[in-house]
């Protein structure tokens, strides 16, 4: 429940427990804080290649 699979950064290997951000500029989430928004965090391992668009995602109101 409240697990979801979304558009993520290319190129970017997430960890599970890693938390994830939603980049309101380029309309994806990333493990970068940089000016994002905590939305949830990473719920099992992504790979970083290029073509690895989606990651799953545990939302958190809370934040």
């Amino acid at each position: 429940e409240g697990v979801y699979d979304l558009k993520k950064v290319a190129s970017q290997a997430w960890a599970a427990g890693d938390k994830i951000y939603w980049d309101n500029t380029a309309k994806n989430t990333t493990k970068t804080l940089t000016s994002n928004t905590l939305i949830g965090v990473a719920t099992e391992a992504v790979a970083g290649g290029a073509t690895d668009l989606i990651g799953r995602v545990r939302l958190n109101g809370a934040f």
